[in-house]
């Protein structure tokens, strides 16, 4: 039974043990009064003291010792031994008057309804028995001739005075039964209306908590003892798709996603503790796997029993998403951080070179002339060289500070880039004639007027030929400018394809990032800093268009440079 069930039958005991002692104070009081009425009355009908006389005294002293004993609260000892008190009383009166025959076998009767008032169940039955045994020991008492000869005159007085203490006693008694059942139908209807109040109360909670579970957004399965789930919110058959009907008698692994093993290890888990925030997936009506974040709390009984398990997750997908872009950052940073470290060191390298060209060719002329000797034009050209080549690297540095500064202007003007084309191709060709590389040009008509910035288109330009010449030895690289129409406007064209050391995928996803080579080992070999196609890509961009490329390794490049014949006009 549960605690609230033993709390209502300990009331209901209270309730009734309190309705047998009023019962039985008012029975002893009325007993108390017959008594003292019946000593008074007999006398005077009688003109004497009766034999029986003695009686109504030692009955009043042992009523007075019941009432005593009652208001102690012994009432149920109290009230077994008024019912056995009476009940030899009225016997005794039997033998004395007659027998079974004797107007005092009516007394049996009132015992009886005394019995009822006072008790219920099984303890009325034993009082009938107790009466109808001793009626027959009264039948059997004057069958065989041993009943004891009548001591009280049988006069009509007397019938009367005995009558009328049995009737008083009896009317009371049924009285007493009448009051009772009052009460008790009273006490019936003021229950029935609590209960409907309670049902009423009951509804209302019971409609607060539902619109507490639809209204909550995490989702919530209930489980009983076995694992079973018996009832899901609105959120969980939003996010996972299922009806109620659908899961109701399904296990949880139904929807939460674990191996075989795993999932008997965590249903034990779940019967044995609490659970709280642990991550873990469900699977929706689809099979898509969602990332929720688990807690489970057990209900239990008084006695300690396991009766329920109340399991909500929330989505927590969002959460993992910025997770894995935080996991992403962190290594796109650490990547861009070692990037930026062997930038330094090969830019350091690059430097150098130069510099130490510039410094020992002149330390070199120096000692020429001070031994009167001419330099020769071929230091000269080295000098200037290795100046240009130094000059070259600053200004990569320089413009890419600006890009990051954002104070990188691009300028329009009129000219030509077929000409500024054919000025980068004589540029380069000594270089490709050093590695044993054929240049070629051919620029296809309709190129020759364009607005732009012509300092930016040849700086991208001869990024992208010196970069073709550099990366391939003995083979060729072609160049091809040409003017396309997109959506009615001229668009300038250039194609730079070689048959050099080509990349692959992964090399070229490196491509036009800052401080960055598609292969850092390229750098040891060919040389260069990771800085122009950046910055190339960038000056393409702020033209209004881009640089594409195309490459398979050990096969060659293409890059293709498309810039706007006419850039559109500002609003």
């Amino acid at each position: 039974m549960s605690e609230h069930g033993t709390q209502a039958e300990s009331a209901r005991g209270d309730e009734e043990t309190a309705r047998v002692d009023r019962v039985l104070r008012r029975i002893l009081n009325l007993c108390l009064l017959i008594t003292v009425v019946m000593a008074v009355v007999q006398p005077l009908v009688f003109g004497e003291f009766p034999p029986s006389y003695p009686t109504y005294l030692i009955t009043f002293v042992v009523m007075g010792i019941l009432s005593l004993t009652c208001r102690m609260g012994y009432v149920y000892t109290s009230a077994y031994a008024l019912i056995a008190i009476l009940g030899a009383i009225v016997t005794a009166a039997c033998l004395m008057t007659g027998g079974i025959r004797s107007p005092s076998v009516a007394g049996f009767a009132i015992v009886l309804v005394l019995g009822a008032l006072l008790f219920r169940g099984r303890v009325v039955l034993w009082v009938a028995g107790v009466i109808m045994l001793t009626m027959t020991g009264l039948y059997g008492i004057e069958a065989v001739g041993s009943l004891p000869p009548q001591n009280t005159p049988d006069t009509p007085i007397g019938a009367l005075t005995g009558h009328f203490a049995q009737t008083v006693a009896s009317a009371y008694f049924l009285y007493l039964i009448v009051m009772s059942l009052q009460r008790a139908t009273t006490r019936a209807r003021d229950k029935e209306v609590e209960a409907r109040v309670s049902l009423q109360q009951t509804e209302q909670a019971k409609r607060y908590v539902d619109n507490i579970i639809a209204s909550l957004a995490e989702t919530l399965i209930i489980l009983d003892a076995e694992g079973h789930i018996t009832q899901i919110n609105p959120a969980t058959r939003t996010l996972l798709g299922y009806s109620e009907d659908e899961l109701r008698g399904e296990p949880l692994s139904t929807v939460l996603v674990t191996d075989r093993k795993r999932s008997v290890r965590e249903l034990n888990q779940l019967m044995r503790e609490d659970i709280s925030h642990a991550d873990c997936r469900y699977r929706t009506r689809h099979g898509v796997i969602i990332p929720v974040l688990f807690s489970s709390k057990r209900v239990l009984d008084e006695k300690g029993k396991l009766t329920e398990i109340v399991c909500t997750a929330s989505d927590i997908t969002l959460r993992k998403q910025a997770e894995e872009r935080l996991v992403e950052a962190k290594e796109l940073a650490e990547e861009a951080n070692l990037a930026k470290s062997r930038f330094l060191a090969n830019m350091s390298h690059e430097l150098r070179t130069p510099l130490n060209a510039v410094i020992g060719y002149s330390e070199m002329m120096i000692e020429e002339l001070r031994e009167q000797v001419a330099p020769t034009e071929e230091d000269l050209r080295k000098v200037q060289k290795a100046g240009k080549h130094l000059l070259g690297l600053i200004s990569d540095i320089l413009d890419l500070s600006k890009i990051e500064a954002g104070r990188m202007e691009i300028i329009h003007e009129p000219f030509n880039p077929a000409k500024t084309l054919q000025e980068v191709v004589d540029q380069v060709r000594p270089q490709a004639a050093q590695n044993n590389n054929k240049l070629e040009l051919t620029v296809q008509p309709g190129v020759e007027h364009m607005l732009g910035d012509p300092v930016r288109v040849r700086q991208v330009l001869l990024n992208l030929l010196s970069n073709a010449v550099k990366f391939t030895e003995n083979g060729s690289v072609r160049v091809v400018a040409r003017c396309e129409l997109r959506d009615g406007a001229g668009w300038l064209k250039v194609s730079v394809t070689d048959t050099g050391i080509g990349m692959s995928a992964r090399q070229q996803s490196r491509l036009f990032q800052p401080f960055r080579q598609a292969d850092p080992s390229t750098s040891r070999r060919y040389g260069g800093t990771g800085l122009g196609l950046a910055i190339s890509r960038v000056f393409a961009e702020m033209m209004g268009g881009t640089i594409e490329v195309q490459s398979a390794l050990g096969r060659g490049s293409t890059f293709t440079f498309f810039a706007p014949m006419q850039p559109e006009r500002k609003r």
